[in-house]
């Protein structure tokens, strides 16, 4: 093969001048650099980032590009399987590289490929969506608490006859369902880890005392469905700085679901323990299950699993994504273990960062 010629992918030979027109026909940033992070070829669109020509500079001088730079020495092998890294520049601009390495035939690395993709755009549209949702959940409280005290005080007019109670108690039930769904859309925004900028207010927290307060607040729903519920709680779980109202939210959820979810007369186990250096939450049951298929999807956003017996059941497909984001917020995370026909067990983990010595 001459020097004027590339191989193509198929095994064709294309002429070696076409090689810039193909780069420049990429409309993202395209930049090719060799093992000591010179750079060897970039197309007119990754010309446009910098002041002055491009090619032939490091990458060390290019204050623009020098997070691409951490990403390399930080996982040398890994940069084939892409990243996550924004880089912004002045002019809000907002890039999402993705990097590539060049190996040569016995496999060593002799240089990388970085793709920017502009997602300026997306940022500028998720972050609209955010302040949408969060202007108009906010808006929202202030009538649902209009509705819910007076749907109170309906009785302080007159006696109510039954049917005139069933609907006053349906009319509470919508608003308490619409109360929970604006309380969720605000938490998973606040979390979300595209859009989300909530940060953790760690404060010394008595989980013990929390875990069976939020158990005793289900007490009055289990005994309507005749669900026994029982919390344990080991006596060497230690005071932890975390996020008292984020954490509390997210052992809330998952409680909620269980009696939810867990048919009539069933069981409901709530345990915290503590093992090595991290905190264990586990909400167990002895209900349908979960197909193997759907577990892996549970805490995605959105996300409900679809069973007959769940049909009249309300929810937002929120509450696990928040369980999991809380989770993995304070450096944990969460799962289940289930099995069709045998109930579910769903697990927060905590680390003890920070929490006094055994």
């Amino acid at each position: 093969m001459s020097h004027s010629e590339q191989p193509s992918r198929d095994g064709r030979d294309f002429p070696a001048d076409w090689f810039p027109a193909i780069l420049d026909s990429i409309p993202d940033p395209v930049i090719v650099v060799d093992g000591d992070l010179m750079v060897r070829a970039c197309n007119d669109a990754a010309g446009a980032l910098v002041v002055g020509d491009l090619a032939g500079r490091s990458l060390q001088d290019l204050a623009v590009l020098a997070d691409l730079i951490g990403v390399l020495q930080a996982d040398a092998g890994g940069a084939e399987n892409g990243h996550t890294l924004e880089i912004a520049l002045g002019d809000s601009r907002v890039f999402a590289p993705h990097v590539s390495a060049l190996r040569s035939a016995g496999g060593a690395i002799e240089g990388w490929v970085f793709v920017l993709r502009d997602i300026s755009l997306v940022k500028r549209i998720h972050g609209s969506m955010s302040d949408f949702l969060g202007t108009v959940s906010h808006d929202l409280r202030s009538p649902l608490t209009f509705m819910r005290g007076y749907v109170d005080m309906l009785g302080m007019v007159g006696e109510l006859n039954e049917r005139q109670e069933g609907f006053a108690g349906k009319i509470a039930d919508g608003i308490t369902q619409m109360t929970d769904i604006v309380e969720k859309v605000l938490e998973a925004g606040k979390l979300d880890p595209e859009t989300g900028n909530y940060q953790l207010v760690r404060e010394a927290t008595d989980l013990q005392g929390m875990v069976r307060q939020i158990a005793g607040e289900f007490a009055e729903a289990a005994a309507r469905k005749r669900l026994d519920i029982h919390c344990s709680v080991a006596d060497d779980v230690p005071v932890v700085p975390v996020d008292r109202a984020m954490l509390r939210s997210a052992f809330t959820n998952l409680v909620e679901n269980a009696v939810k979810y867990t048919p009539d007369d069933g069981q409901i186990g709530i345990d915290l323990w503590r093992e090595d250096r991290q905190l264990l939450f586990r909400v167990r049951d002895d209900g349908f299950g979960i197909q193997p298929e759907d577990q892996s999807r549970l805490f995605e956003r959105h996300v409900r699993i679809h069973r007959k017996e769940w049909k009249r059941i309300k929810g937002s497909g929120l509450g696990l994504f928040i369980v999991r984001s809380v989770a993995r917020r304070h450096g944990g995370d969460a799962w289940v273990e289930s099995e069709a026909g045998a109930g579910s067990s769903f697990y927060v983990s905590i680390p003890l960062t920070g929490a006094p010595g055994p």
